[in-house]
């Protein structure tokens, strides 16, 4: 959630947020973690809940460069989030 001065908080639901990450994320990091390979068949979907529990609560989150599908570290807000989901 994001405010600015008399604004009320920007909330991020979870499929806009999982529309975000997996486009930011390598796969194997996120989605690509199942049973099969030896996670939790719901470890994606943990992840982005996590994201959204942290928009939440710090007002930006971060994807390390080990998960980052450029290899770059990602640092975004909610705002962020909303225009990928509106350019979509």
């Amino acid at each position: 959630m994001t405010t600015t001065t008399n604004e009320q908080p920007t909330v991020i639901t979870f499929e806009e947020m999982k529309q975000y990450i997996t486009s930011k994320y390598k796969h194997d990091r996120l989605y690509g973690r199942t049973a099969k390979t030896g996670w939790s068949d719901d470890y994606g979907d943990n992840i982005v809940q996590n994201y959204v529990n942290n928009m939440q609560r710090f007002e930006h989150g971060i994807i390390s460069r080990h998960e980052s599908s450029t290899g770059q570290i990602i640092r975004f807000e909610a705002s962020d989030v909303k225009a990928f989901i509106t350019n979509q």
